[in-house]
């Protein structure tokens, strides 16, 4: 007896992956080919499986597009979600701090909020092939990386190299899904007799309601749930026309214009229902339409559960308890958080940099009663004007070059139930305040290039370091979005009105980093202290926890007066009294410089140049030396970043 099953080929470097697959070798629909190749290694095996008879082929990320291209059979990918990338991102957060995901030919759009979720660092590279993979994991392995987040290839290599390797799993679910898509790809390339036999057992067991037309309009197919929704019961309407039984359909139009018509309402019966029509193309030409329709409350709920599977994660992980306060100004800004927590009001929090706003922000969601939703933040500062409307409102698929076909929900979308953080707002631009004035008036949004608006409950809490009035007079910030985001509002006094507090903070932050460090705690002797808590540390918290963490490390765990003084020296040369001297002393020089001639100045600029350059290279070494070479701990000490002191040693020729 001849088989007619459908035949499958199954291409993976994944592990995971072909041990399932071996579970499903025998099926009586369709019948499985397993290769455990990766990339280009899987084109022969491809060409090969083609030539026996195999229909489709199933494979996924980068090695799906690379059959893509050389393959004539279709080529279906197996999807990763982003809960498959956060649980992977979860465990090789356990592995290592340091973190490389190779990412075939276009990096990740999304990969800044992950980085919020993990206390690690996570750097994404681009490869093409199997040596460019290669390369570039042993590339990250001389930079410090310590852990690869990718396919089964990827792994291996991690692991050949001498690094952990943590594979993305697709899940079950997704690999079946796939299988199912492949079995429907390969029957729509059979005979059509057995195509719309196998198809319409497929659709039939679905929710939404189907009907399929020819280039004719003639129904061609329709599933239970559509004769239920439309009141057929059992009339034969096959190879009929669609507007002798529903003359309000758009099937024609979609014929003739060969254009999708989507989320279009239609009344049936009283009952709202939400319809697509997609065209059916076949070498170019369409040969029909396909109707896809269903309850619009199923969706609604369908949407809500949706976007609560989409903020998972989105946590605000500070509490009000995690604030460190002994004066009398920050118990008053705590009674007051108690009080606003509770309602839904938006809140403005102001106060310099570094003072604790986001904390504060968080505490507020911690204690409302919207704390088991997403709280969703965003540093209106860093991103661009048109990548940040994007992030915000989302955007529907094809709205611009780049964007995703699916489409992606903005942050405010992701925010629904729950809070949505805007920090620094007052660095957003005219045009994204107005849309952002539209949301908190109507609590409604409209995703770039979409035509409907959608619903959002959220409560917003917004943060900034200026005074918003004085931008309102410079026309700069919009009065009605001020008027809208100041119902309550708190303001966060800087470090250097809270001498109380600075004592009380600096023990904090030594416990902390000695424990953090393995170090114990060391003691700051009084006068010393008393210095701390007289300097004006114009960045505040942020400020003054970089200083007790270079303190900490220098030190060892016994306090050390050289080194303190020296970094205390280096805080009064910050500080914004010692500028202002420093800029008068400079404006002096200057003008007595005008009384030399040109070519002492040169010379005399010269000499303050080298002289600058050496002293210098004596501290980067010194610092090197004091860390074993650990440029990550010599930067800290230093008080610059990594980049700064890799910039720093390149042009002074290390």
């Amino acid at each position: 007896m001849q088989d007619n099953r459908i035949k499958i080929g199954i291409i993976t470097s994944s592990t995971s992956m072909a041990n399932h697959i071996r579970l499903l070798q025998y099926s009586p629909e369709y019948d499985l080919w397993l290769k455990v190749k990766g990339l280009e290694e899987a084109i022969p095996v491809g060409k090969s499986m083609a030539r026996e008879g195999v229909e489709v082929i199933v494979s996924h990320t980068g090695t799906s597009n690379i059959l893509q291209e050389r393959l004539k059979i279709p080529v279906i990918s197996v999807p990763h979600s982003s809960l498959d990338l956060l649980s992977a991102m979860r465990e090789a957060s356990l592995l290592g701090k340091r973190v490389l995901i190779p990412i075939f030919r276009e990096k990740l759009s999304n990969i800044g909020i992950i980085r919020q979720l993990f206390p690690v660092e996570i750097k994404q590279g681009i490869y093409s092939d199997s040596v460019s993979l290669n390369d570039l994991i042993r590339h990250s392995k001389k930079n410090g990386y310590d852990v690869v987040i990718g396919g089964g290839l990827g792994v291996a290599f991690a692991r050949r190299h001498g690094m952990k390797g943590v594979e993305i799993k697709a899940s079950v679910e997704a690999i079946n899904t796939t299988l199912d898509s492949a079995v429907s790809v390969a029957l729509s390339n059979r005979k059509e007799k057995a195509r719309m036999r196998r198809l319409y057992n497929i659709i039939d067991s679905v929710a939404e309601g189907i009907v399929s037309v020819d280039q004719d309009g003639m129904i061609m197919t329709i599933n239970s749930q559509a004769r239920q929704i439309l009141n057929l019961g059992d009339l034969n309407i096959d190879s009929t026309d669609y507007r002798d039984h529903f003359p309000w359909g758009l099937y024609r139009r979609v014929l003739d214009t060969q254009t999708p018509i989507v989320d279009r309402l239609e009344r049936i019966n009283d009952q709202l229902y939400l319809f697509n029509y997609l065209p059916v193309f076949l070498e170019n030409e369409v040969v029909g339409c396909i109707s896809t329709f269903q309850d619009a409350s199923k969706i609604m709920r369908s949407e809500n559960e949706v976007r609560r599977s989409l903020t998972k994660g989105l946590v605000a992980k500070y509490t009000i308890d995690d604030l460190i306060w002994s004066c009398p100004a920050m118990g008053k800004i705590i009674d007051t958080i108690e009080k606003f927590a509770p309602t839904d009001c938006t809140v403005l929090v102001t106060g310099e940099t570094g003072t604790g706003k986001e904390i504060i922000a968080q505490g507020i969601h911690n204690l409302s009663k919207r704390k088991n939703n997403a709280f969703v933040s965003i540093n209106c500062a860093a991103i661009p004007e048109q990548l940040l409307e994007s992030e915000l409102f989302g955007y529907e698929g094809g709205a611009f070059t780049g964007s995703k076909k699916s489409g992606k929900p903005g942050l405010f979308e992701m925010a629904h139930k729950g809070t949505i953080l805007l920090d620094e707002i007052s660095a957003t631009s005219l045009k994204v305040q107005s849309l952002m004035l539209r949301v908190l008036q109507e609590r409604e949004v409209m995703r770039i290039g979409g035509d409907r608006l959608i619903p959002v409950d959220i409560r917003v809490i917004a943060n900034t370091n200026k005074e918003l009035s004085d931008e309102i007079i410079n026309d700069s910030f919009r009065e009605d979005l001020f008027f809208r985001i100041n119902v309550l509002q708190i303001n966060i006094p800087p470090l250097r009105e809270r001498g109380e507090d600075i004592a009380v903070l600096i023990e904090n932050f030594i416990t902390t980093l000695s424990h953090r460090y393995k170090l114990s705690p060391m003691l700051i002797p009084r006068p010393f202290m008393q210095k701390l808590i007289e300097y004006e540390w114009p960045g505040n918290v942020r400020q003054l926890i970089s200083f007790v963490e270079q303190t900490v490390l220098l030190c060892q765990s016994q306090f050390n007066v050289e080194v303190f003084e020296t970094h205390y020296r280096r805080l009064k040369e910050y500080s914004p009294t010692h500028q202002r001297n420093k800029a008068a002393d400079l404006n002096k020089i200057s003008n007595s410089m005008c009384e030399y001639p040109d070519e002492e100045v040169d010379d005399f600029k010269h000499e303050i140049r080298v002289k600058t350059q050496e002293h210098e290279v004596y501290l980067i070494r010194s610092a090197l030396e004091k860390t074993n070479h650990n440029k990550c701990k010599a930067a800290a000490l230093l008080g610059i970043s990594r980049t700064t002191l890799y910039k720093k040693m390149t042009q002074l020729k290390f």
